[in-house]
Parts: C-alpha cells; sequence; structure tokens
C-alpha cells in the first residue's frame, strides 16, 4: 500500500499514458530477465520463463532455485523492480478511476448518452431537480445532459440523480456540441444563460440558430420567454 501511494505521489503523468510506460517497462524486464535467466542458468525457454513468472509473481516455489551467483543476483534485483513496477500498475489504475471521476464532475467528459435529451444552460438548481423528478418519474431510466459553462460543477442536488451528465463548454463553440452529442438525441431544451437583462432573448436566439444551424435532427425548444413554474 506504500508503495502504491509513493508511486502515485511521483506520478508527473498520470492516467492512460503512465500506465502504458509502466507496462511497457514490465515486458522488458520480464524479457530480459527470461533471456538472462536462460544463458547464466542454462535453464530451457520454458523453464526460464517460469522462473521469472515466480520472481515477478514473488511466489517463489524454489523447486529448482538458482545456483549461479550472476543468476541470484539477477533475480535478486529484477525482484526489487517487479515489487516497484505492480506498485506503480497499482497506482496508475487509482489515477485512472480518480482522474476520469474528477473529470466527469468538471464536465470534462464526453456524453455517454444517446436518444436522450440535452439541457442547454442549467436553470435554477431546483428547477433542474423537478425537470428530473417529473421526467425521470414517468421514464425512470431517462437520461439528461446538461451543457453550461456558467458553472464549474452540477450542484450536489442535481448531480446525486442517476443517469446525469455535465458537461461545460461554450454554446458558442462547436466543440461543445460534438462532446454532447446532439446529433444523437431526441429534444434539445435550451434556457437562458440568465433570466434578467436585455440581451438575453438575444443571447438566447442566438444559441437556438446555432444550433440549428449546426444540427437538424434535434428539435431545439427554446424556454427563454417561458418561466420555469415556481417550487411548491
Amino acid at each position: 500500500m506504500i508503495a502504491i501511494m509513493l508511486a502515485r505521489k511521483w506520478n508527473p503523468m498520470g492516467g492512460y499514458k503512465f500506465l502504458g510506460i509502466i507496462l511497457e517497462i514490465y515486458v522488458y524486464c520480464f524479457l530480459i530477465l527470461t533471456v538472462a535467466l536462460k544463458y547464466t542458468e542454462n535453464y530451457s525457454w520454458i523453464e526460464s520463463i517460469w522462473q521469472v513468472w515466480q520472481t515477478y509473481s514473488t511466489v517463489g516455489y524454489g523447486n529448482s532455485p538458482a545456483e549461479t551467483v550472476n543468476g541470484r543476483s539477477l533475480i535478486m534485483a529484477f525482484s526489487y523492480i517487479a515489487i516497484a513496477l505492480y506498485a506503480g500498475i497499482g497506482g496508475g489504475i487509482i489515477d485512472i478511476f480518480i482522474n476520469r471521476r474528477e473529470a466527469k464532475r468538471k464536465g470534462l467528459m464526453n456524453n455517454p448518452y444517446t436518444d436522450q435529451t440535452v439541457v442547454l444552460n442549467m436553470p435554477e438548481p431546483h428547477h433542474m431537480v423537478r425537470l428530473i423528478e417529473e421526467t425521470q418519474h414517468a421514464f425512470p431510466e431517462f437520461c439528461f445532459c446538461i451543457v453550461d459553462n456558467n458553472i464549474d460543477e452540477l450542484p450536489t442536488i442535481v448531480s446525486e440523480f442517476k443517469n446525469i451528465h455535465f458537461i461545460r463548454g461554450s454554446l458558442t463553440d462547436k466543440e461543445t456540441y460534438k462532446r454532447a452529442r446532439i446529433q444523437e438525441q431526441k429534444d434539445v431544451i435550451i434556457f437562458p444563460s440568465r433570466f434578467d437583462g436585455s440581451d438575453v432573448d438575444a443571447e438566447t436566439r442566438t444559441v437556438v440558430e446555432l444550433v440549428c444551424l449546426l444540427y437538424t435532427s434535434p428539435s431545439p425548444r427554446d424556454l427563454s420567454t417561458s418561466r420555469m413554474p415556481s417550487s411548491a
């Protein structure tokens, strides 16, 4: 456990790149020790692979231990290398899960849902909760992808619902719509970025026109001129 924590701390890249490098080193070291033991201990290829597997897995059955000084030195050295590599692999896997969770929380991951609803500009949290509750009451497996560039993450009362995905991105950036996979969705609901100010309608209309210009498959619904129902 300590070795894994140290591996994560010394991991400057994180994620798949770090794990890929560790696995590549693991394979190279496995091959090097296999060849080295074959010629220092006069093993067959099968016996050499078996000895390396025992060393790397730290099982060490001891049924045919290395007899030469060079062979024993190699096994001792590569045993420590194997332990360090296992720690690196464990730390890399943990980092992948942590990074994915953080990326999802911060709206950096693409929309995993299709044939569902995309919400552009999240309304007030309690209004969004009512929309989700009413929809998922009728359709329990219904999914929402919320796209908003004005929040860093979804409020807890919204994110605690199942089948909710968040994307942070500008609604004037075509890449944001690609990440939301709008062409593959059933509906697009567009809220104004705010409910006050003289330029709200113009901003929302711009988003509606952009969605219609870029994509023809969704049917955007403009809610800029309608008030959300007040909470009970």
